[in-house]
């Protein structure tokens, strides 16, 4: 889609750049909605000193069917625009909602028409990569906390975090008091991450990407005609 034709289709201030902010489940992250706070306190810092105009594009978690974020969404209703994934909900389970091709549409759009993405450990850092375009990953406890028990290290801790080459693949947000100066850094000059970002995408993926689907179903077709 034109910029243009987004921007007004989803409600969204032509005038601002947007920062995307993608939700986790309550189960990978529990304190979410205060993350989301925070980012949204530290945008309208940014804000305040006349250099950015800065907007918020939410996009929860495809399987987060809570209302855990309607107070933050509230309070910030000025800053925070809600763009819920365009998911098809089968069941009652969270296995049973499957994507649509609407909702890659809106996803692929809304990575093309924002600045970067910030998120708990989520996956989106490679397709904001794909667009030349950074990730910062939370990674501090909030001061209220939903779970004493949880903590973003254990989630950091995964096997597949181990695939990251150096650590340098993302801007991480370590504190509250540092997202503003870190989202700044992000807007600014992030080649570096995004560069690294890229390196780790070529790690953990065949290249070229953009012949996944041909691989699939090259596969696919060797299978039945080993079974026929």
């Amino acid at each position: 889609m034109s910029k243009e034709d987004f921007f007004k289709d989803y409600n969204l201030d032509i005038s601002k750049k947007y920062i995307c902010f993608s939700g986790d489940d309550i189960t990978t992250c529990p304190d979410d909605q205060h993350y989301l706070n925070d980012v949204a306190e530290a945008v309208e810092e940014l804000n305040r000193t006349g250099k950015y105009n800065l907007g918020i594009i939410f996009r929860r978690c495809p399987v987060d069917f809570s209302d855990r974020y309607d107070k933050v969404l509230e309070k910030h209703r000025n800053l925070i625009v809600s763009l819920a994934p365009e998911w098809k909900q089968l069941g009652s389970s969270w296995n049973a909602t499957l994507p649509t091709k609407e909702d890659l549409k809106l996803q692929i759009n809304t990575i093309l028409y924002t600045e970067a993405v910030v998120n708990l450990a989520s996956s989106m850092v490679f397709d904001y990569a794909v667009f030349d375009k950074p990730c910062l990953y939370l990674n501090y406890n909030v001061s209220n906390k939903e779970d004493e028990n949880w903590n973003p290290q254990k989630v950091y801790n995964f096997v597949h975090f181990r695939s990251m080459p150096s650590g340098d693949e993302v801007i991480w947000l370590r504190s509250k008091e540092k997202i503003a100066f870190k989202l700044e850094l992000a807007l600014e000059d992030s080649r570096e991450t995004v560069n690294g970002a890229k390196n780790w995408f070529e790690k953990i993926n065949l290249f070229p990407a953009q012949n996944a689907s041909e691989r699939i179903w090259k596969e696919i077709e060797e299978i039945g005609n080993k079974c026929t």
